[in-house]
């Protein structure tokens, strides 16, 4: 029997706290799927993917979209889980060497099949991960006081992820983990457990992938 999480990826436009928001949204029948296995290869998170520690992860290759679809950057997608945390790397290939071009993970933490909505999703989680490093940020809607995207630390919660990016040779790539359920409600965390399914977006700068559905199973690759 195999445990599953699911994660979908949604098309990104107008930005509030450098994250943009969803306008081209595909509908459900349209989203991929990926799987994120149960962990046998232990991940050291520094931004870069040595040897096996990704090979026993969900993978697939995406492409980044700018919102106007004018340009588009290559990369890949892995996940996997320990029934602790669920782990996620995004690679995307840069020739052109952007600097600071962090990558966001947002997860559609009140499950209503929106997201990044900045009048009405406060309630959804996300993280944040610098592309030379730098301290992980667990971020979400604060609709109080002008719609803007803050640290939880700073709206009562916790900072519940861990994350590492390096940018290298025309490749930026970024690592983390994130508790599948860390007991922050005061963050919006998430809260996932087996045949889960969960809307997410996955961004690098201001280039986005499409919908995905990510699902968690209990089984190795």
């Amino acid at each position: 029997m195999r445990k599953l999480i699911v994660i979908a990826m949604v098309t990104l436009l107008a930005t509030v706290a450098g994250i943009y928001y969803a306008t081209r949204e595909k509908p459900v029948e349209e989203r991929s799927s990926l799987t994120a296995y149960k962990l046998i290869n232990p991940v050291t998170l520094d931004g870069q993917i040595t040897g096996i520690e990704w090979d026993d992860a969900g993978f697939e290759n995406v492409i980044f979209l700018a919102p106007t679809d004018e340009l588009n950057y290559s990369g890949s997608i892995y996940t996997k889980h320990d029934d602790d945390w669920l782990y996620i790397a995004i690679v995307v290939m840069d020739s052109t060497s952007h600097i600071n071009n962090h990558a966001w993970v947002v997860f559609d933490a009140d499950d209503d099949d929106q997201i990044l909505d900045p009048w009405t999703e406060s309630k959804d989680d996300a993280v944040e991960i610098p592309d030379s490093g730098g301290t992980p940020v667990s971020i979400r809607m604060d609709t109080a006081t002008n719609h803007e995207w803050k640290d939880d630390i700073d709206l009562g919660g916790t900072d519940d992820a861990v994350v590492s990016g390096k940018q290298a040779s025309g490749t930026c790539t970024y690592e983390m983990k994130k508790k599948l359920n860390s007991g922050d409600a005061a963050g919006n965390d998430i809260t996932l457990a087996e045949g889960n399914t969960i809307l997410v977006v996955f961004q690098w700068g201001d280039y986005e992938t499409g919908h995905m559905n990510l699902s968690i199973s209990s089984s190795p690759k």
